[in-house]
């Protein structure tokens, strides 16, 4: 395999900022002055946001719409992203990776997106970009599909080397 370029996700990859996933949940109610249950995050790793919302109105007896919590949990996660790691634009959409593909001056056979989040891996391939996969605990869950999709997969970055 000839790499002539490679494109690393920031948030999860380089650096572990995955915690305010695994914890937003809490400091959404500590906001409010509700002390989370110890289980809390095991109980919404499985939940989509609505049904976190609802979760947070009958077990922690929150008065708010269930649009009113996912703004409020949105508003959490826009302020760590924008404001805390300054990070200005997201991977719904392969433009990221051209742009940095195009920065790095390399052609697309030989780039290579090292990700760790299921739908960030998604996006890259189906703009038929080379994905290296990289284990992420909170995407425990989604392991086995990462594997099946990513061109290569490591359990950590430091097993780098071993891909060339």
């Amino acid at each position: 395999m000839k790499i002539t370029g490679s494109v690393f996700d920031f948030d999860g990859v380089l650096i572990y900022s995955m915690y305010i996933w695994d914890n937003i949940g809490s400091y959404y109610l500590k906001t409010l002055g509700i002390e989370a249950d110890d289980n809390l995050n095991d109980e919404l790793m499985t939940l989509s946001l609505i049904e976190g919302a609802r979760h947070f109105q009958s077990h922690y007896n929150v008065n708010d719409s269930v649009e009113g919590i996912i703004n409020d949990i949105n508003k959490l996660i826009e302020h760590f992203y924008f404001e805390v790691l300054k990070l200005k634009s997201g991977k719904d959409s392969p433009t990221i990776y051209f742009k940095a593909q195009e920065f790095l001056g390399t052609d697309a056979s030989n780039t290579y997106i090292f990700e760790d989040a299921l739908h960030a891996i998604k996006t890259a391939k189906r703009a038929n970009l080379n994905v290296i996969a990289v284990y992420d605990k909170s995407y425990e869950i989604s392991q086995n599909e990462i594997k099946s999709i990513a061109n290569i997969y490591l359990k950590s970055l430091d097993d780098w080397k071993e891909i060339l």
